[in-house]
């Protein structure tokens, strides 16, 4: 894939040039200028954020279960094969997502909760039917609690097979601080949302993101992002961090080049 400079990618001023408040991305990767804004939030505010509305927007899944454990896991696979398809074996995002605190929390829930319900519906005394429903239902309960955790790595797989690595901006974020309870990891971390524009192989498009990761406090309006986004559809697949220099990713390979270098 070529870089965003020779694709021209972003290669447009949306903002007057002549404004005091225009910020120029650090190092002119993605050659965009806008007027940007950070703001921090409260649930209140949720409201003013639904509203924003940026052209050729896009809906974006990327707050679903994107530990670190699975995106390093990606890193490395990214890594060492920049272009698609790529080898990538299922177990070792089994095991990323395992470890994540989104999947310890299920799984406590499922040992904590779950299967002491399903002992219990075992060895109670009373009509075999219901004794019979009540086993298969908090059985099957448990089995999919178990479960859960491998849906996303089948997700993180896929798009480590077929994901082009392309380059991002943000645009504009609301950040909500730790003690968040929109996901579990923003319970930590804090949950940033907003709108991004994304280079993607056929043609720019912006559109809104979730973000819950480590470095969701850190993304702010001009930060580039890495992102692994469908060959074909204006999608992104996975976040895969900032374009820092300790976050860069394929650079000998001829890969975009940090926004920050």
């Amino acid at each position: 894939m070529a870089s965003s400079s020779e694709s021209g990618c972003f290669d447009c001023v949306d903002a007057d040039p002549h404004d005091a408040n225009r910020t120029n991305v650090p190092g002119g990767i993605l050659g965009l200028s806008l007027a940007r804004r950070k703001v921090e939030t409260s649930p209140t505010d949720e409201r003013a954020l639904e509203k924003h509305q940026v052209p050729r927007l896009q809906l974006s899944g990327t707050n679903e279960w994107q530990s670190l454990e699975i995106v390093q896991a990606l890193r490395r696979v990214v890594a060492a094969n920049r272009d698609p398809p790529r080898r990538a074996d299922l177990l070792p995002f089994l095991i990323a997502s395992y470890r994540s605190r989104s999947a310890k929390a299920i799984l406590l829930v499922a040992f904590g909760l779950v299967l002491p319900a399903t002992i219990a519906a075992w060895v109670a005394q009373g009509q075999d039917a219901i004794r019979l429903l009540l086993l298969v239902f908090f059985g099957g309960f448990l089995v999919l609690l178990w479960l859960v955790p491998s849906f996303p790595a089948r997700r993180a797989r896929r798009a480590a097979q077929r994901g082009v690595l392309a380059a991002g901006e943000i645009v504009e974020v609301h950040y909500r601080g730790p003690g968040d309870r929109t996901t579990v990891d923003a319970t930590a971390n804090g949950l940033a949302r907003g709108s991004r524009r994304v280079c993607h192989p056929k043609g720019e498009f912006t559109e809104k993101f979730a973000s819950d990761a480590l470095w969701a406090r850190s993304l702010e309006p001009g930060t580039g992002m890495w992102l692994l986004v469908d060959p074909i559809r204006p999608k992104v697949l996975f976040d895969l961090g900032p374009m820092t220099r300790s976050n860069a990713i394929g650079e000998d390979s001829g890969a975009p080049k940090s926004a920050s270098q």
